[in-house]
């Protein structure tokens, strides 16, 4: 729609290079917590998709875009992520942009049409629901009589400032998290050791690092419970575990 509007869509593509891949058989993952892995050139975080090992593996591989196997390869190298298959990967880059105009004649821009930035601080699909709902809502203002049609122009007028505010922010906390090089490697390593050394925070060596298939890695991995806490070390108790103290998927809570 902005190639037909001839709308410029304006910022930048950032140079840094994401990968995302289907994996079964994944050692050394808690089938219930997200999972964020440091090393020293790259991140990643671990999404459990259920038993077996099961999970969606996203992380930074830099540079220009890699072929599978290159890119598989470095995060086995340098995350110690191991493995039985793989499903199916994709590689992509982050844009960090905003249309021009939001409005166009009859036209309105909303959502990724209208602006698109990284997933850091996932707000993205959030800005784009209150597009449509300052949209929605004028339009219907306008519709009933209680507004003028000129106050339609209230929408880019309000609207695009929010998106321009939030690529920046976005923009830089991506430059910090994400871009590939020496010193933000640096400041993720320095990131996670803070994790660690916070009452509920917790880094320990990914399980299954050095075994079969590729040597030792340096990488670290820091758990998030589903509620939002950091389980030390990753382990969850519940209060019907039982003698067996193996944790229960119901009434779960950090063990720290």
């Amino acid at each position: 729609m902005r190639h037909l509007l001839g709308l410029p869509f304006e910022g930048v593509t950032d140079e840094a290079t994401f990968c995302v891949a289907d994996l079964h058989g994944v050692r050394g993952i808690e089938t219930g917590a997200l999972t964020a892995r440091f090393g020293r050139q790259r991140f990643a975080i671990l999404f459990p998709l259920g038993e077996g090992g099961h999970a969606r593996l996203i992380w930074l591989h830099g540079g220009a875009e890699p072929d599978q196997e290159e890119a598989l390869a470095g995060a086995r190298e340098d995350l110690g992520i191991r493995y039985a298959r793989v499903d199916w990967f994709s590689a992509y880059r982050v844009h960090h942009r905003v249309a021009s105009r939001f409005r166009q004649g009859p036209v309105f821009l909303a959502g990724d049409a209208a602006h698109v930035h990284s997933p850091v601080g996932g707000q993205g699909m959030n800005t784009g629901l209150q597009d449509a709902h300052h949209l929605v809502n004028l339009l219907a203002d306008v519709a009933s009589g209680l507004r003028e049609p000129g106050q339609l122009e209230r929408y880019e007028a309000e609207r695009r400032p929010v998106a321009l505010t939030l690529v920046r922010i976005v923009d830089r906390a991506f430059g910090v998290i994400a871009r590939p090089g020496r010193g933000t490697a640096f400041v993720r390593r320095r990131a996670r050791a803070c994790w660690r050394c916070s009452p509920r925070g917790s880094s320990s060596p990914p399980s299954g690092a050095g075994s079969a298939g590729g040597s030792a890695s340096t990488a670290s991995t820091t758990t998030w419970c589903p509620r939002g806490c950091r389980c030390r070390a990753g382990r969850v108790t519940g209060p019907s575990a039982g003698d067996s103290g193996r944790p229960t998927r119901t009434a779960r809570r950090c063990a720290g």
